[in-house]
């Protein structure tokens, strides 16, 4: 990833966090890319103000899961994990299809935050 790249991302992070620190913290933060790099520690801050997690992820299970126990044991929320291809539209469909199955079936169907 380029620098620019980078930096609009930091950017647009930034301001989905400040989004979510408005909500206060309640509902549910779906999490692109949140089990590592700038997706896991966006996933930090949004447990540490409270919001239960949807963390949607490539291929790395044993990654997620790991992802997962940190943020449930450090701060208390429920946290789901999400696998799946975003580099097909038949993997995108089901992926986008999983992830708003786990935020009505498991995590009260509330979205405050969507960080990608």
């Amino acid at each position: 990833m380029s620098p620019a790249s980078r930096s609009r991302r930091a950017r647009a992070t930034l301001l989905l966090l400040w989004a979510g620190s408005v909500a206060g913290g309640r509902g549910v933060a779906v999490v692109t890319g949140g089990t590592g790099g700038i997706g896991l520690a966006t996933a930090r801050l949004l447990a540490a103000r409270g919001s239960d997690l949807v963390l949607a992820y490539g291929a790395d299970d044993a990654r997620a899961a790991a992802a997962a126990e940190e943020l449930q044991s450090a701060h208390g929320v429920r946290v789901v994990t999400v696998g799946g291809d975003l580099t097909t539209d038949a993997g995108r469909e089901t992926t986008v299809a999983s992830v708003f199955a786990a935020v009505d079936g498991e995590l009260d169907g509330r979205v405050a935050s969507f960080v990608h």
